[in-house]
């Protein structure tokens, strides 16, 4: 697999509970920022309102970034919390994974 960035949650209710606390409004994407010290999430509505998360890559078991300092991505907020939300729970794991830019970030929840 040529993914750029792997990483793997054994709580991906964590996560969403994390992606909850940010959606303030629907119909907003998230940017994502990957450094070798974590993952950032970042929504801002109408220039006004901004709501940040931020994990460290201690809180994966698995945090791999190569071939790059940093990466960016983004994705629709509530699209990203009702997947974690409808097939995930407090036993799924979550693995995202992302090749860079034009492609999908991949989430594989068990």
């Amino acid at each position: 697999e040529d993914a750029m960035f792997r990483c793997k949650l054994y709580n991906a209710d964590l996560f969403a509970s994390l992606v909850e606390t940010i959606n303030i409004a629907s119909k907003l994407d998230a940017v994502g920022s990957i450094t070798a010290n974590g993952l950032r999430l970042t929504v801002e509505r109408n220039k006004t309102l901004q709501a940040n998360a931020y994990l460290k890559s201690q809180l994966f078991q698995l945090f791999e970034l190569h071939g790059a300092q940093s990466m960016e991505f983004s994705i629709r907020l509530s699209t990203l919390l009702q997947c974690l939300q409808i097939f995930g729970g407090d036993k799924a794991t979550l693995m995202m994974t992302y090749a860079g830019y034009g492609s999908p970030l991949c989430l594989v929840l068990e």
